[in-house]
């Protein structure tokens, strides 16, 4: 039984949430094109209950490749067996005004 949420026909990535009026809806980018530089993004794949932040990681240039790190703490060994497809750039935080 598929969930509502897989992406298959795109409709669970790109539908997820409410966007208000006057609001634009962010398409969901390929991993191939997320930022390799230890910024923070908003991951996904199917078959995860939710999106989740996570960061590109290197931790040795001349030998290792890179590996997506998240903040759940799943650890490197689960996201190397379920890495992440899709990703949103992270909002920036409101200003408040005085």
């Amino acid at each position: 039984m598929r969930r509502k949420h897989e992406l298959g026909d795109n409709k669970g990535v790109t539908g997820m949430g409410v966007v208000g009026k006057g609001m634009k809806r962010m398409e969901w980018k390929t991993i191939d094109t997320a930022p390799q530089n230890g910024s923070c993004v908003l991951a996904w794949r199917n078959g995860w209950v939710r999106p989740m932040w996570a960061r590109w990681c290197v931790l040795d240039s001349g030998t290792d490749k890179g590996y997506w790190h998240d903040a759940a703490g799943w650890g490197k060994d689960r996201m190397d067996r379920e890495p992440p497809t899709h990703w949103l750039p992270v909002p920036n935080l409101p200003i408040e005004s005085d």
